[in-house]
């Protein structure tokens, strides 16, 4: 594996600690939809996996230099955000219909499985927007991958 590829893995590591922050700030002090948050470890675990993969994809967006690394950062959580939302909460409604297919309950009708992104982006915003601090633990979290990832990728180098 070499450098990029670790760089890549690391952000992906990074945005899903911070996506599985969000989502424990979203379910203890969430926004006005909160209540209707899944409980247990699973909405957690989707968040932290879409989180990462969101990460993944996206590592190229931070930890760069300068103010152009600053724009970049902020261009790309905002993103990162939302495509971890829909691929965690897809992930969560395909999990959740797979166990009610195996209990034989029936299943879960397939529309509820393809409107899961939209929900789980519509979430993170409601949190984001309705608690401070839902809104502060993902500022907070995504500065801290931007630093994590500019430490990483410069060392200690100034500027």
């Amino acid at each position: 594996m070499d450098r990029s590829d670790r760089v890549r893995m690391t952000c992906g590591a990074a945005t899903g600690l911070a996506g599985g922050v969000v989502a424990w700030s979203m379910s203890v002090s969430g926004g006005s939809l909160a209540r209707f948050l899944p409980d247990g470890p699973w909405f957690h675990i989707a968040a932290l996996l879409g989180a990462g993969v969101a990460g993944l994809a996206l590592a190229d967006g931070f930890g760069r230099k300068g103010w152009l690394g600053a724009g970049a950062a902020l261009a790309a959580a905002p993103v990162a955000t939302g495509i971890g939302a829909a691929l965690g909460a897809a992930g969560l409604m395909v999990v959740f219909a797979a166990v009610q297919f195996l209990a034989g309950a029936g299943g879960v009708a397939p529309g509820s499985v393809t409107g899961a992104p939209a929900l789980g982006v519509l979430a993170v915003v409601d949190g984001i927007g309705t608690s401070p601090v839902v809104a502060l633990t993902w500022v907070s979290a995504m500065c801290a991958v931007h630093l994590a990832m500019r430490r990483l990728r410069n060392g200690f180098e100034p500027g």
